[in-house]
């Protein structure tokens, strides 16, 4: 179709996902709204990210949870590059919600160039919610440092 959501279908994302942790999406989305979380609001306002960090109660690790939502049907997505003009070698996180099933999706990508980003072989974000709805996507999810 458009490229990403067919290598979501052949990546097996899936059995990444069975073989973490599952969070509480209500305990992450407290977190968010805590007087310390972090959040950042697009020029014209139809992009929202909001982000906090916790450690990782089994292994000691901060982790960030964040949450994107966007007046659109399509995708959400963050990129982390250390040059913030430039998006070659940025780690990107792409979200969205399938319009016919409603099954949230979210693909850790990374970016050789200006082309298409390409699917990381290690998906090292973990979805805990998604939702679409009266024309607004939101993805909710935790890396681990």
């Amino acid at each position: 179709e458009d490229g990403i959501r067919d290598l979501r279908m052949s990546r097996g994302l899936g059995d990444v996902y069975k073989r973490q942790a599952h969070y509480s999406a209500a305990q992450l989305n407290a977190l968010l709204l805590d007087d310390g979380a972090r959040r950042f609001k697009g020029d014209r306002g139809n992009f929202v990210l909001r982000w906090a960090t916790r450690m990782n109660a089994s292994n000691d690790n901060k982790q960030f949870i964040f949450n994107m939502t966007a007046d659109t049907t399509g995708y959400v997505a963050i990129g982390f590059a250390t040059d913030r003009r430039e998006h070659v070698g940025a780690d990107m996180y792409v979200g969205f919600v399938d319009d016919e099933t409603g099954q949230a999706t979210l693909i850790d990508t990374n970016s050789d160039d200006r082309d298409q980003p390409v699917t990381d072989e290690n998906q090292h974000g973990l979805l805990v919610d998604g939702w679409q709805h009266d024309g607004v996507t939101s993805i909710l999810f935790v890396l681990d440092n």
